[in-house]
């Protein structure tokens, strides 16, 4: 973006990627002066655009706000990074909520540090509720006929 060449009607058009732009500017230059470099590849809104793709059965991300914008880039990785969390997410059906058990998954509670790393580590992944034993299995799979139903009657 070449904002030195834009006339002042362009410059107010574009007022608000501009914003961006500069919140983008201002969060490498802080990474920098903390002696980290930045990522290539992790660029914020692709981020934003890749969890709209990939993660289609929660909610969509309307807005990159300045707290995502910093929590993207505390992550430090690169896009094929994100791409592997978000495929992770989309494929447990606990954080998708398709099991019932829990619904409280989104973008902001997949960035934070800690629920990161639980998706990354995999620990979402095959936790589906467990298949019944055996014996109830087998007795939700009995069938009764009158006979069997008068006989259990006269036993009580």
């Amino acid at each position: 973006m070449d904002i030195l060449s834009m006339t002042d009607t362009e410059l107010i058009r574009n007022r608000g990627e501009i914003a961006e732009y500069v919140k983008q500017l201002e969060a490498e230059r802080d990474a920098l002066r903390e002696g980290e470099k930045p990522v290539p590849g992790a660029d914020p809104n692709a981020v934003v655009d890749l969890w709209n793709e990939v993660v289609t059965s929660l909610p969509k991300v309307q807005k990159l706000t300045p707290p995502r914008r910093k929590a993207i880039n505390a992550r430090r990785c690169d896009l094929e990074g994100f791409a592997e969390v978000f495929r992770t997410v989309e494929r447990s059906d606990f954080l998708t909520g398709r099991n019932g058990r829990w619904t409280g998954c989104g973008f902001d509670w997949v960035l934070k540090a800690a629920n990161w790393q639980k998706v990354v580590e995999g620990n979402y992944l095959g936790k589906e509720k467990s298949a019944k034993p055996k014996a109830a299995q087998e007795f939700e799979n009995r069938s009764f006929g009158a006979e069997d139903l008068n006989s259990l009657v006269m036993r009580l």
